[in-house]
């Protein structure tokens, strides 16, 4: 599913854009009701019968607010950290 049949229902405050660059495009709360979940059951005849259920999914992308340490083999880096939670 592309993030084109998503709707982002909440963005981030400008500090945040500021920290994670790119990234920051993807923080917020996203839904979208376009899912299709497909099921192929067998049959006592050796065919099979398709279940088709719609769904609908929300994605939480939210921003931790502190580093996470990337141990290197010389130095340890801290790294803005995203954490997300899809709801199908």
């Amino acid at each position: 599913m592309s993030i084109d049949s998503f709707t982002r229902l909440g963005s981030p405050n400008t500090v945040v854009l500021q920290k994670y660059g790119p990234l920051s495009d993807l923080i917020g709360i996203w839904s979208g009701n376009k899912g299709v979940n497909l099921i192929a059951v067998p049959d006592q005849k050796g065919s099979f019968k398709l279940l088709v259920a719609p769904y609908s999914e929300t994605l939480t992308i939210t921003a931790l607010s502190s580093p996470t340490p990337n141990r290197g083999l010389t130095k340890i880096d801290q790294i803005p950290t995203l954490m997300y939670n899809v709801s199908i």
